[in-house]
């Protein structure tokens, strides 16, 4: 399962996002719901999400300031902005902060969240093996360094 944060100022907003997709049976966990970008920050230093689907505009911590405050924590954490509204600054600060996407409110549905979705799990799943590789490589290299050490140096007792 992949775990996911929901937040949005707006209750009825944020209701309707986490009836709008049957999220276990997609292989999601909804981890928590927040109504506020503080109570989602506190939220995700608790929970740790991998993906995290936030409004844009709330008062105080808005969405780019989470962004960037999660990015800050957690630079492979995916960040999904909706907002009510096109307007292009927004985005391209998104953009700026490392956003996986800006979706407009207005033209959302399940289809098009799951869509999002399963393109984030495949980008998280290829991090993910990057990731594996490169800790493989970096274990087998130590390994080949502690080893040469220990032939060179092992009969000077260093």
């Amino acid at each position: 399962m992949t775990d996911i944060m929901l937040v949005d100022d707006e209750v009825l907003a944020l209701e309707y996002l986490k009836n709008m997709v049957d999220w276990e049976r997609n292989g999601y966990h909804v981890v928590g719901c927040a109504t506020s970008g503080k109570k989602a920050l506190e939220l995700f230093d608790r929970t740790h999400p991998q993906i995290v689907i936030s409004d844009i505009r709330m008062p105080g911590t808005d969405g780019l300031e989470l962004t960037r405050q999660i990015k800050e924590k957690d630079k492979e954490t995916v960040v999904i902005l909706l907002s009510a509204y096109r307007d292009f600054d927004y985005a391209q600060k998104g953009i700026r902060y490392g956003v996986s996407n800006y979706l407009l409110k207005h033209e959302l549905s399940s289809e098009l969240i799951l869509k999002e979705l399963e393109e984030v799990k495949e980008k998280l799943e290829r991090a993910g093996n990057k990731k594996k590789i490169y800790q493989k490589y970096i274990s087998t290299f130590s390994s080949l360094i502690n080893l040469t050490l220990l032939s060179a140096f092992g009969s000077y007792g260093v």
